[in-house]
């Protein structure tokens, strides 16, 4: 049912402007990052997250993280690494997955990051 996304594949889309990141969500309240953050578990404090480089626009880093306590959400890391399936996840993470999924399409949509080998 589900496509897995390879976070260690993804990568930021050629000519992306600070313009184009504020538009779609990012904030620098770091400066030395751009960060987008949604919630994908209202709620239950479950996250997902990209930031970015502020000076190059580069160096890309993803998570979903359990921001309790501020750890990768393990469920999550399990499904998208290829360690469990989909159907083996509980509703809840399920529910998760398929948010996650959309913002991950949305940002592929709007030309913010691709995956390597989808190009």
């Amino acid at each position: 049912m589900k496509t897995k996304y390879d976070f260690n594949h993804v990568k930021l889309c050629e000519g992306i402007t600070v313009e184009k990141l504020k538009e779609i969500g990012f904030t620098n309240y770091n400066p030395k990052r751009w960060t987008f953050y949604k919630s994908i578990n209202e709620g239950h404090g479950v996250t997902f997250n990209i930031s970015i480089d502020s000076a190059t626009l580069s160096q890309l880093e993803t998570d979903i993280l359990d921001e309790a306590c501020l750890q990768p959400c393990i469920p999550y890391v399990y499904y998208y690494l290829g360690e469990k399936e989909y159907e083996s996840c509980t509703p809840y993470v399920q529910r998760g997955i398929e948010k996650c999924d959309k913002i991950i399409q949305s940002l592929i949509d709007n030309k913010i990051i691709y995956f390597e080998g989808d190009e």
